[in-house]
Formats: structure tokens, C-alpha cells, sequence
């Protein structure tokens, strides 16, 4: 008779973190668009925002924007989990 040897099932792989690089590249844009880093804007010939109102506004839907694309990502990798 031939034994059988049952191996215990093995966990699911975790999901990888998000990328320093969506910090970083997140803290660079809000800068370049709020003024701070203006040798940066002038390095690489950005035309300054007329208004501070259409810079807040720009400002608030980059944030929502981020925001709305990690909620929909969290979402869609539970709808979608095996």
C-alpha cells in the first residue's frame, strides 16, 4: 500500500504596500502646484497658476481624486480577491 503524504495548505501570498514612490511623487505635485517649490517650477518651466483660487481648487481635486482612486482600488481588490 502506498502512503500518502498530505501537506497542510499553504496561506495566501500577501498583497504588496503601496509604493514609496505614490508618497513622494504626491508631496512633489502638491508642492509644485502650491508655490513651495518655485526653483523646481522654474527648472522645469512651469507656467505659474493665475489665481489662488483655481490653485485651491486644483489642489482639492488632485486630493479627491487620490483619495477616490484608493478607495476604488481597496473595492475592486476585495470584489476581486480569490
Amino acid at each position: 500500500m502506498i502512503g500518502l503524504c498530505l501537506s497542510p495548505p499553504t496561506p495566501p501570498t500577501p498583497q504588496p504596500g503601496p509604493s514609496p514612490w505614490v508618497g513622494g511623487s504626491a508631496l512633489a505635485i502638491a508642492g509644485l502646484t502650491s508655490g513651495n517649490l518655485s526653483g523646481l517650477s522654474e527648472y522645469l518651466e512651469l507656467v505659474p497658476l493665475p489665481t489662488e483660487a483655481l490653485r485651491s481648487d486644483l489642489m482639492g481635486l488632485m486630493a479627491a481624486d487620490f483619495c477616490l482612486c484608493w478607495i476604488l482600488d481597496k473595492l475592486l481588490t476585495k470584489a476581486f480577491a480569490y
